[in-house]
């Protein structure tokens, strides 16, 4: 009896360990993605508004809304807003 109480210990903790390793890499990769998700985004972010802030002092020189949505990429109810 206490063999097999011994033994079912034994299983218990081994699939314990399994399962705490795997929740640690889960984590770890979870936190992986997050950062490299959050590193893109902010990039993108950065890149809006240097584009934005490009149209803005292109429309303050002058420079007609066409030419300005087509080197942008910006629509022209975008580019009125600024």
């Amino acid at each position: 009896y206490i063999r097999g109480v011994e033994a079912e210990v034994y299983q218990r903790s081994v699939l314990f360990s399994s399962w705490d390793d795997g929740r640690q890499e889960g984590l770890k990769e979870g936190l992986k993605e997050g950062l490299k998700e959050g590193i893109e985004q902010g990039r993108a972010e950065g890149l809006k508004e240097a584009t934005i802030e490009m149209a803005r002092n292109l429309k303050q020189l002058g420079v007609p809304i066409e030419t300005i949505v087509k080197s942008s990429g910006l629509t022209e109810e975008e580019i009125a807003q600024l």
